[in-house]
């Protein structure tokens, strides 16, 4: 059994932007690129049920030709937030 809620169509769905009812994008969670190769694009959100936060990961194909269904990883996380200092160049 997953360790997860979600069913395999729950997680197609997700990589085509429609999540299951009461679940939604975490904040800062939108899908974004997290490896890229030649053959393959890793992608990545966070969805939340408001109680509950999970890593989704997922490959698509690089190119048109390529093919999909490649594994996808779910995996529970926490919110932790991380304060930046940036240096920036004088206007």
């Amino acid at each position: 059994m997953a360790d997860h809620p979600f069913t395999a169509d729950d997680l197609v769905n997700m990589q085509y932007g429609t999540l299951p009812d009461g679940w939604r994008i975490a904040p800062f969670g939108d899908t974004r690129i997290t490896d890229h190769s030649r053959w393959t694009v890793g992608k990545q959100c966070i969805v939340t049920d408001g109680e509950h936060y999970y890593s989704i990961s997922w490959d698509v194909g690089a190119t048109e030709y390529q093919e999909t269904g490649y594994e996808t990883y779910v995996m529970q996380v926490y919110p932790h937030e991380v304060t930046i200092t940036e240096y920036r160049s004088k206007p």
